[in-house]
């Protein structure tokens, strides 16, 4: 439980079942990276806005804390996560689940 629990709250969340059971570097490969971005993007605009995140995740999270996913991994400071954006928090979330921690 603990290794799956990868922010602490005492809960396995969606996001964190996978990363702690799975092959982490086939996992995150290029190919299921943009596979998965493309799943998000429902609208296909080529970013990955709020509305998007919505649709994923449903009601779980407030639309608050989805912008502030947004804005952590929003290089770009334009509200929308690019593919580019998007690879990149993936990996700095692979990092940290290797090393113990969510930032």
């Amino acid at each position: 439980m603990s290794q799956c629990d990868l922010d602490f709250d005492g809960k396995i969340q969606f996001t964190e079942f996978p990363i702690a059971c799975c092959n982490k570097r086939l996992l995150f490969s290029d190919q299921n990276l943009n596979e998965c971005f493309m799943h998000i993007d429902k609208d296909q605009d080529g970013v990955i806005g709020t509305k998007d995140i919505r649709g994923f995740v449903g009601d779980e999270y407030t639309d608050e804390s989805i912008k502030d996913m947004i804005k952590k991994a929003d290089i770009y400071s334009d509200g929308t996560l690019s593919p580019e954006e998007f690879k990149i928090i993936m990996h700095k979330i692979l990092l940290a689940s290797d090393m113990g921690f969510l930032f």
